[in-house]
């Protein structure tokens, strides 16, 4: 341990070792897993560690920020990905982690995160469990860790942290349009997806950039669809 539990919050492996624990209660490998608890059950057809020669024409290429406000830069072209294997199969002691690595498209994530607005289940497919969606999405941060350092290290006001996600406590003081209780998720490229019970609402931003935060793609999409709404 880092801290003892709930003296510090600190971004790090969490998922590594919840993916690893998954392996061992499973007696399946993390990526085999997902395939048939999570990506097959939910209609995820293009999730998952690879790409194949099929899909190649559809996989994005990686970019970076181009210097002073000019042209983004090319970090990674879809052929020279890691994720690129022809045949789309993985060798067999590859390592498949819980918090980087893994792919999917608007629409798949778009499904996983509808389930999680249905608190658990899509197109008659049971995933969670109600109540623990509901865990998922609860503050688990004393109020002595609110805020914390977040993007840059600048105070993320008005949010706590779930199981894996950032949860809305107070939308006035974080300045969002969103209700309370919603919650979302970023990923490293600029893969991001919010849910809004109240609002019945989730949506997904994806581009592919690292740092995503300096662009304000995700908050400007969440401002206009909130715009859009007429309740």
């Amino acid at each position: 341990l880092s801290f003892q539990p709930n003296t510090c919050w600190m971004y790090g492996p969490s998922f590594e070792v919840a993916a690893r624990l998954v392996e061992i209660f499973s007696g399946q490998a993390f990526d085999v897993f997902l395939r048939e608890r999570l990506f097959q059950p939910l209609g995820m057809v293009d999730s998952g560690y690879t790409v194949n020669s099929a899909q190649l024409e559809r996989f994005s290429a990686f970019y970076a920020p181009g210097e002073n406000g000019g042209p983004l830069k090319l970090l990674d072209a879809p052929e020279t990905s890691f994720h690129y294997i022809p045949d789309g199969k993985l060798p067999s002691d590859a390592f498949t982690p819980g918090g980087f690595g893994s792919i999917s498209t608007p629409a798949d994530l778009l499904r996983f995160s509808q389930m999680l607005l249905n608190r658990g289940t899509l197109d008659g497919a049971r995933i969670l469990a109600p109540a623990t969606v509901d865990l998922m999405a609860a503050n688990h941060l004393p109020p002595a860790l609110l805020p914390y350092a977040f993007m840059g290290g600048q105070p993320f006001y008005g949010y706590g942290h779930g199981l894996g996600v950032h949860t809305l406590m107070d939308h006035g003081l974080a300045g969002v349009p969103c209700a309370n209780g919603e919650y979302w998720k970023d990923g490293g490229s600029g893969t991001l997806f919010w849910v809004d019970p109240h609002h019945r609402l989730t949506g997904v931003v994806l581009y592919q950039l690292d740092p995503f935060w300096v662009y304000p793609l995700w908050t400007q999409t969440k401002a206009l669809v909130y715009q859009a709404m007429d309740v």
